[in-house]
């Protein structure tokens, strides 16, 4: 029985990079504006009794917050996993004619597709493709 919905061909999977690295990229930079809000907003709901809590910046924050929620979940929901998103670190479920079932594995910094791994191996487990 498989474990994954849906299975990428290494053509399928090179083919949503242009929108995994758009998608990769807008997570990054609300990480960037989330992180330091969150430590303020994180003080100020712990002392709440003690402070009016709202305003503009907490709904700036949800507002990011409630964007990344739906990016991550638009690009979770075509089955690739995104293992790292400093890295942009992503497996794309694949079955392989010589071993069933593996990922095939991309980070950010590479051009396309071009290795993949057991399914329980991890990146440590990284193989090339077969030319």
């Amino acid at each position: 029985m498989s474990r994954y919905v849906r299975h990428f061909t290494v053509e399928e999977a090179n083919a949503l990079l242009p929108q995994l690295r758009a998608w990769l990229a807008e997570l990054r930079r609300l990480d960037r504006r989330l992180l330091p809000l969150g430590r303020t907003h994180a003080a100020l709901l712990e002392a709440r009794d003690q402070y009016n809590v709202g305003g503009r910046e907490l709904s700036d924050y949800l507002a990011l917050s409630i964007r990344w929620q739906t990016i991550l979940a638009t690009a979770l929901s075509t089955g690739v996993q995104i293992k790292d998103l400093d890295r942009g670190l992503c497996d794309f479920p694949h079955r392989r004619h010589d071993c069933g079932e593996v990922l095939l594995c991309w980070q950010a910094s590479e051009p396309s597709v071009g290795y993949w791994h057991g399914v329980d191996d991890g990146f440590a487990g990284r193989q090339p493709l077969a030319p």
